[in-house]
């Protein structure tokens, strides 16, 4: 059996990344505990309302993807009015959240998933 040793490698971009997801992670398990699953349990009466008002046709499995789309959206363009941390950070576990609910979308309806489009 042969093993290869290999030197500890420092990589800036990989301890960054990982110290901010990290906090990812801290951010959303507490504001979850905090808030209750709210993605779950969202009816999105709001969002449903309006479309009906404007005539947009949105099928009833987007309804979920498409909050969290603009969840991403609102929180980057925090930006607009200055750096703030929470902003960025917040964006990564919507960014995530957004990408996992079109793939299971997606999936449901037999299509590919966000990656391919």
């Amino acid at each position: 059996m042969f093993i290869r040793i290999l030197p500890s490698v420092s990589n800036a971009f990989i301890a960054g990344a990982t110290k901010t997801l990290d906090q990812v992670k801290a951010t959303f398990h507490g504001r979850g505990d905090e808030y209750g699953d709210t993605w779950n349990d969202c009816q999105f009466l709001v969002m449903r309302a309006t479309a009906k008002r404007l005539g947009a046709q949105v099928p009833d499995d987007a309804w979920r993807a498409l909050a969290a789309a603009a969840h991403v959206d609102m929180k980057y363009q925090r930006l607009q009015g200055g750096y703030k941390a929470d902003s960025l950070v917040d964006g990564i576990a919507y960014s995530g959240y957004l990408t996992s609910e079109v793939d299971a979308v997606m999936e449901k309806r037999g299509a590919q998933g966000a990656k391919e489009q």
